[in-house]
């Protein structure tokens, strides 16, 4: 068993697969609406992405650990991949808010307080789908 790896080492793959897997909802999203006229559901394309790429990262982390990471490094990973899962969220939505004009503003109140909830949703799902990626490494070993 090697050294156990820093949850800061994992954070580039982790924002590398949220945003191809952000990118690849909207281009599903786009082609769903085209032919069959509905779209991704909002709350789908919003946590599939994070919950994947924890899932992930949580594999590589069982494969390169050996061991499960323990609790403080789960939560401290968790808390950093949230922070990026913001940082990735917070231009969409202002983008998405500018784009609909003077309605957009009526509603920042309501859509800051929803990226917080979702945020702190995505805390809560990147912690435990990081613990299942390495549970599950560590059982294919």
């Amino acid at each position: 068993m090697t050294e156990s790896p820093t949850p800061f080492a994992y954070l580039g793959k982790y924002a590398l697969i949220l945003v191809g897997g952000i990118a690849a909802l909207m281009v599903a999203n786009a082609v769903m609406l085209g032919t069959i006229g509905v779209p991704v559901p909002s709350g789908a394309a919003t946590i599939i992405p994070p919950m994947i790429a924890a899932l992930v990262v949580g594999q590589t982390w069982g494969k390169d650990a050996g061991a499960l990471p323990d609790s403080r490094a789960a939560w401290r990973f968790a808390a950093m991949a949230a922070g990026v899962f913001l940082a990735v969220q917070l231009p969409l939505t202002l983008f998405g808010l500018s784009a609909v004009g003077p309605a957009g503003q009526g509603v920042f109140t309501f859509a800051a307080i929803l990226l917080l909830v979702t945020t702190a949703i995505v805390l809560l799902a990147n912690r435990w789908f990081v613990s299942v990626g390495a549970k599950g490494a560590i059982k294919q070993r």
